[in-house]
């Protein structure tokens, strides 16, 4: 068998384990909207959704921007890669053989391979390294008293980076023939202050291996062991394996039983999530070495249908600055999918982009500290009562007043509230609340109303953002071409596709792309059982090639115009096509030549010939009927 054909059969292979939903959720928070999904489109900035997923086409298609294709355009766009490097990445996901072809992408596939095979070896080392040093020893009695048993040691892959210049850098090298290259590509090498060599980027630290949502160790979170040791945790920097924004530590335990719960709890620090998971507090997860951030949330997004966040972070200050910050982030990132859940008592969890709440325990313990005093059960009914995101803001800011305040405390901490309560849009829930604050405070619900009223929220950058620059290409002669071809894909108008083709042969398409698709279709068309297989001959027929996607996209949405046409109809839909086609065509080349006629006004033979073409072509436009369109027999 020829690489071309093994080449050819291993995108097919891929193409078959390609889900587009699954593809785009990674990149895109998507909301079920009938049969299909829509979000924010990632190729330009919006703030109401025209991003549209179609997983029964298997295809997306922003009404914005225009951008439009299959999962392999989708990723070849939002990654800005070649089509053999996309399917490269593909190849190694699956864990499809792929042969070399045309020179493309696989060395970028062969380098995570080196990478995740050199950070595995590492964990390993560090996690050895616990019994074979002696003050990994002292590390093991220091996780002892916190609690952390040898089995949850072992099933995390704690490990201990000894505090040795190049203990590991050495191993990996002789033992395993690294290069300092790969070495310091996957993180574990640091060059020297005085730039000459490598030392070991982690040295005398507790070491816990981050993994990604298949078990692969991509990175490290490394906590320091002594006092004056600085930072206190240093994590691996970012990496083409490893993506600090987007990767969340503990997903590869937690994704189940996210799914299950239909929700994540999110927490600050690496022990908090070990602690939760081995006391059955499952679906928990923590931002990977940085704040949250929408990459996280994209990340989670996919295991959840209606995306219920819980902020578990710590309850000092620090952590209810992050709490707020945290939330924000979160507004921010499902905003334009429908409101946030504000009010317990009103309507279901589907009506609502997501829901927030904050956990937080009256002792004011972290979560690890909290579940190992109280166990995962207490902390499970913690969870169950956790107050929305609304109720924690209001709720802290009263705390800072109340009913014996003064009255220019009372109106600073109004100012606050009124803040929080601005974003309420439902105007009996913002009712309510009013009425509730008011009493809390003592305050007139009449002033707090007009407090509300005067209120106005600054532009966030998305509200900034408007389409003004996004340009649509098509000309009218173009999408004249694009409905012509849509015809292909209306069912049941019992016109074959013979007779379209005939229509076809009669029309010119001059725009390279349109006209590459029309050639397909025509030889494609006859073979089709039904306009789904046609559809899926046609896309793959032009897989890679993004343009034609768009253009292909364009095509089948056009044919929702007409579904509904019947025989007749749909005759006379096709006939004034062509001719409005043809017209336009014919009205282009009359202006083509009369361009050519001024260029050539100096010579007076050929400024003559031209002349004489102009005005033939001018006698056919004006001749060109309806009715000269060549007849079908339908």
């Amino acid at each position: 068998m020829s690489t071309n054909t093994q080449y050819t059969e291993a995108i097919a292979r891929i193409k078959d384990k390609l889900d587009i939903v699954q593809v785009i959720s990674e990149y895109v928070i998507l909301k079920k909207a009938g049969r299909n999904y829509i979000g924010l489109c990632p190729f330009h900035k919006e703030k109401t959704p025209s991003f549209s997923v179609n997983p029964v086409k298997q295809i997306f298609k922003c009404f914005g921007c225009g951008a439009a294709g299959d999962a392999i355009a989708f990723l070849m766009k939002i990654h800005n890669q070649n089509f053999n490097e996309v399917i490269a990445d593909l190849a190694q996901k699956f864990g499809i053989e792929l042969p070399q072809f045309k020179g493309g992408g696989a060395s970028n596939t062969e380098l995570k391979k080196q990478l995740l095979k050199a950070n595995k070896l590492a964990a390993e080392f560090y996690h050895k390294a616990l019994d074979s040093y002696a003050q990994g020893k002292k590390v093991k009695d220091y996780l002892a008293k916190r609690d952390i048993t040898d089995n949850v040691i072992k099933d995390y892959m704690i490990g201990y980076s000894p505090n040795q210049p190049s203990e590991l850098m050495d191993y990996l090298k002789k033992e395993h023939g690294f290069s300092d290259d790969i070495l310091e590509k996957a993180g574990l090498l640091s060059q020297r202050s005085n730039g000459q060599g490598y030392l070991d980027r982690f040295r005398n630290r507790l070491m816990i291996p981050i993994m990604d949502e298949n078990d692969n160790v991509i990175g490290f979170g490394a906590r320091a062991l002594e006092d004056g040791q600085n930072p206190k945790y240093l994590n691996s920097p970012d990496s083409i394996l490893y993506n600090k924004s987007k990767v969340m530590f503990g997903l590869n335990k937690a994704k189940e039983a996210i799914r299950e719960k239909d929700s994540a709890i999110i927490m600050e620090g690496y022990f908090d999530v070990i602690r939760a998971q081995v006391n059955g507090v499952k679906n928990v997860v923590a931002s990977s070495g940085t704040s949250l951030t929408q990459g996280h949330l994209k990340t989670l997004s996919r295991y959840m249908n209606e995306r219920r966040i819980y902020l578990a972070f710590d309850s000092d200050s620090a952590g209810q600055a992050a709490t707020l910050r945290g939330a924000e982030v979160v507004k921010e990132a499902f905003m334009g999918l429908g409101e946030i859940k504000q009010y317990d008592e009103s309507f279901g969890h589907g009506e609502f982009s997501c829901e927030i709440r904050v956990v937080v325990s009256a002792e004011g313990k972290d979560p690890d500290e909290f579940i190992k005093a109280k166990g995962g059960e207490a902390y499970l009914s913690l969870v169950e009562k956790a107050p929305l995101l609304i109720d924690f803001e209001i709720d802290s800011i009263i705390k800072t007043g109340g009913k014996d305040a003064s009255p220019q405390e009372k109106a600073k901490v109004i100012k606050k509230i009124v803040k929080v309560l601005s974003q309420v849009q439902n105007q009996i829930i913002r009712s309510e609340y009013i009425k509730t604050v008011a009493q809390s405070l003592d305050v007139s619900q009449m002033a707090l109303r007009a407090e509300l009223d005067l209120y106005q929220a600054p532009a966030t950058p998305s509200e900034q953002a408007s389409l003004s620059n996004v340009t649509k290409t098509s000309t009218k002669l173009q999408i004249a071409q694009k409905k012509l071809l849509s015809c292909y894909f209306v069912d049941g108008s019992n016109i074959p596709p013979s007779t379209l083709n005939n229509y076809l042969d009669e029309v010119e398409f001059t725009e390279e792309t349109l006209s590459q698709i029309k050639k397909s279709l025509r030889e494609i068309s006859e073979q089709a059982e039904n306009t789904e297989i046609l559809q899926k001959m046609l896309i793959d027929g032009f897989v890679g090639q993004i343009q034609a996607q768009q253009e292909i996209i364009d095509i089948i949405n056009y044919s929702g115009e007409i579904k509904d046409l019947g025989s007749s109809l749909m005759k006379q839909y096709i006939e004034e096509t062509v001719f409005f086609i043809k017209r336009a065509r014919a009205k282009q080349v009359q202006n083509e030549l009369k361009s050519r006629y001024y260029e050539a006004k100096d010579d007076e033979m050929s400024s003559q010939l031209i002349q004489y073409e102009v005005r033939d072509k001018l006698k056919q436009v004006n001749r060109l009927k309806l009715g000269d369109i060549h007849e079908q027999k339908i």
